[in-house]
């Protein structure tokens, strides 16, 4: 505490030095306000014990801290973080919200014999500020909550109303973002990669032929025209995406 009468953040002086590989202390020169009474070692847990912010020491700011922030932008007389400034509530907003391609595939037409129009659902990514303990309710996304504090916390796959808590701020208050369910697809233009071909003399017989297609082979616009007379061939594409076309032909 001492003189700046942060509760939460022990009492420092810049010349202490503290070791990269443990965060132990190097030296301990002493307090000078109590007749140089050592510090008490207080190691990984705030940034301002130590003007280098590298230092693996140093996590994140503690909440005092962060109240001593908000009262210092709040009462600067000279009204200079006015344009900087912002509420505690929108801390508990996405300061990002933008719609991305989701995983479940609506339909893969095919452009040439190079290319396929994949189209895919729509999700919508929202984004939070790094710098706080999230939790985040009611999402089947990767809870960022138990990511590192400087993380930058995504939900991804979010088509509905989710809460969002932070610790440092309120455990106990839970905010509801609203989300709109949009309706739609988004549709990009990959390249094959990879294919196989199945072949038959009978529809759905168990007996037939695998081949694996060369790149050559999947480019090749005569591709078709060369494949055996009286026979069914089932003819598997791959997209760059994972996304696969399939048919199946009877060449006669």
């Amino acid at each position: 505490m001492k003189g700046d009468a942060i509760t939460d953040t022990h009492a420092t002086n810049m010349s202490v030095a503290y070791s990269d590989l443990d965060c132990s202390m190097l030296n301990n020169p002493g307090d000078c306000t109590e007749n140089n009474t050592p510090f008490i070692p207080h190691t990984k847990d705030n940034y301002m014990f130590a003007s280098n912010i590298t230092n693996p020491c140093i996590p994140s700011f503690t909440p005092k801290q962060g109240e001593r922030m908000i009262e210092k932008i709040e009462q600067n007389p000279l009204n200079r973080f006015t344009d900087a400034s912002t509420t505690l509530e929108s801390l508990f907003e996405p300061f990002d919200v933008k719609d991305i391609t989701g995983d479940v595939i609506i339909s893969v037409t095919p452009i040439d014999f190079e290319t396929a129009e994949v189209c895919r659902n729509i999700l919508r990514l929202h984004r939070f500020q790094p710098g706080f303990n999230y939790t985040f309710t009611n999402t089947y996304a990767p809870d960022p909550s138990f990511a590192g504090i400087d993380d930058l916390p995504e939900i991804k796959h979010n088509t509905y109303l989710f809460g969002v808590t932070i610790n440092q701020i309120n455990p106990n208050c839970e905010i509801i973002i609203p989300v709109i369910c949009t309706r739609g697809q988004i549709c990009e233009i990959e390249p094959y990669v990879g294919g196989k071909l199945f072949t038959s003399e009978n529809l759905g017989s168990t007996n037939y032929s695998y081949y694996e297609l060369t790149e050559t082979e999947l480019n090749n616009p005569n591709f078709i025209e060369q494949l055996e007379n009286n026979k069914y061939h089932l003819i598997k594409k791959e997209t760059e995406s994972g996304a696969m076309y399939q048919v199946t032909i009877y060449k006669n």
